[in-house]
């Protein structure tokens, strides 16, 4: 008798526990001014929330609290922290006037590193997210993307087609390194020593030895190379690249091209870079691996990419001009 009603109890507490699989996916609209939270299995929308400002870029810290970039047309001057479950504002960490900010980054203690693109700094948070802890100048055109690894952060400067190394603990620059023209993608891969940056101007990728700080190989992907993301397990570097609607799939390891993969789209020359399709912008991977979403700009949508196939297998109406995407297991 004990032992089935121990049996019953397990199944209702199974049957009233919270759905800890309800993955989701975070979609910045930025001409909606907006997040958008799906429900990553179904696509279906949790929360639609107003962020105001022009948001270009979203991170989170699992499902604890997600921060989106009101770049604002390089005039916004702050960065909005949002509770992914709830769907709610939790607060806003100001910013100089003027700061544009775009990229960002989380450190390890749950700070933030923002590319204040309209000052032409990197600015890291307190580990509250409240207030400006650092204020440091990138000494180069237009500072769009930024990756760190708790020590240095590396920013991908759009105008002066070159990477910016800065050391946060002493915060001072260690290097300039020229890349190509339009540097912009940017994506640190710590079990290799490596940083990826792509060249959207120039089309092609430069691969950065982060020990010596010296580019070490070039990779081509054609139709301006915009964003670089990895699979969980670094296995995969994909690159959307915006005027070709597509997206390059390499082999991180051996540096070779695996797949390229096609997103049909508005159709005609026009829109961002003259993209005749799409225009794929931000990508990430689920946390398994087993997907990749990419955010296509002119589409207002988000395609699902199953990696087993390298095919698309959904695809998602979002709000207008999908930009910064990002993946949380709840």
């Amino acid at each position: 008798m004990n032992q089935r009603l121990g049996f019953l109890l397990l199944l209702t507490t199974l049957s009233i526990s919270p759905a800890a699989a309800e993955s989701r996916l975070l979609v910045v609209n930025k001409d909606d001014h907006s997040l958008s939270i799906l429900n990553a299995k179904t696509g279906s929308t949790l929360h639609e929330i107003e962020v105001g400002g022009g948001p270009h870029e979203v991170v989170a810290q699992g499902c604890d609290w997600a921060a989106v970039s009101n770049y604002g047309g390089a005039r916004g001057n702050a960065v909005t922290l949002v509770d992914p479950r709830s769907g709610r504002i939790t607060g806003r960490l100001q910013l100089p006037q003027g700061a544009g900010p775009h990229g960002l980054a989380i450190t390890g203690g749950g700070a933030l590193l923002i590319s204040a693109e309209g000052v032409g700094q990197l600015l890291v948070s307190d580990e509250q997210r409240q207030k400006v802890a650092q204020s440091i100048a990138t000494e180069a055109r237009v500072s769009h993307m930024v990756v760190g690894d708790g020590q240095r952060a590396y920013l991908s400067n759009i105008g002066s087609g070159s990477v910016t190394v800065i050391d946060l603990a002493g915060g001072k620059i260690i290097k300039q390194i020229s890349t190509g023209a339009e540097a912009e993608g940017i994506a640190l891969i710590q079990n290799r020593d490596e940083l990826w940056v792509s060249n959207r101007a120039d089309d092609n990728i430069s691969i950065i030895d982060t020990g010596t700080l010296e580019i070490v190989a070039t990779l081509s992907s054609r139709g301006v190379p915009i964003r670089i993301s990895l699979s969980p397990d670094q296995r995969w570097a994909a690159v959307s690249n915006a005027a070709s609607s597509s997206v390059s799939i390499f082999d991180v390891a051996t540096r070779e091209l695996l797949q390229t993969i096609k997103l049909d789209g508005p159709g005609g020359l026009g829109g961002l870079f003259g993209s005749r399709g799409a225009t794929p912008i931000g990508t990430t991977f689920s946390t398994d691996g087993s997907r990749l979403f990419v955010a296509l700009t002119r589409a207002n949508a988000v395609a699902v990419i199953s990696t087993d196939s390298w095919k698309e297998t959904a695809r998602w109406s979002v709000g207008d001009n999908p930009d910064g995407l990002a993946y949380i297991d709840c």
